[in-house]
């Protein structure tokens, strides 16, 4: 189950995921796709949906002010940003229960996300890469295990709220 959580806009890279995910469901036919918000964007992706033919094995479900039992459901979780990305607050979440993360590399995410240690990082707009990337976690899952481990160590020593809190008042 590969999966995204965030407000339905361009720049988040809905559009992008769909596309890479409908190419990797030719190569992992079981493979399901959760997407968890709402926004303008939803009629634009509902058509996508549409056109890439995962009507049947992909979820929209619409604003949720709980997403963690969604991304509890979740093997992957995915934010492939292409602009206006701050902090990420959905990464270090997935991370913290233990799921694969793949994200770019704009504005904050390279923060949460350190390319093969934590998670996986593509470049912004590249659907191959993000299609070999999801992949490549959907057959070894040896490696997603190890990403979501590391990646919930990261986020322990990180971002953990006493952590933070702590580093803001040494500023």
């Amino acid at each position: 189950v590969v999966g995204i959580v965030g407000v339905l806009r361009s720049w988040k890279g809905h559009s992008d995921l769909i596309r890479a995910f409908a190419k990797m469901r030719q190569q992992v036919p079981g493979a399901r796709l959760i997407i968890v918000g709402e926004g303008v964007q939803r009629p634009f992706i509902e058509a996508q949906i549409a056109e890439c033919k995962l009507q049947e094995i992909a979820i929209l479900t619409g604003y949720q002010k709980d997403p963690a039992p969604f991304i509890k459901a979740m093997d992957v979780v995915v934010l492939p940003s292409y602009a206006n990305e701050a902090t990420s607050q959905v990464l270090p979440q997935a991370m913290a229960m233990r799921r694969a993360v793949i994200s770019t590399d704009i504005g904050g995410l390279p923060e949460v996300v350190i390319n093969e240690k934590t998670g996986l990082v593509v470049p912004p707009r590249d659907i191959d890469a993000l299609y070999s990337r999801l992949l490549a976690l959907q057959r070894d899952p040896n490696l997603r295990h190890a990403l979501a481990n590391s990646g919930y160590e990261h986020v322990q020593s990180n971002f953990t709220f006493e952590g933070m809190i702590e580093k803001t008042e040494a500023v």
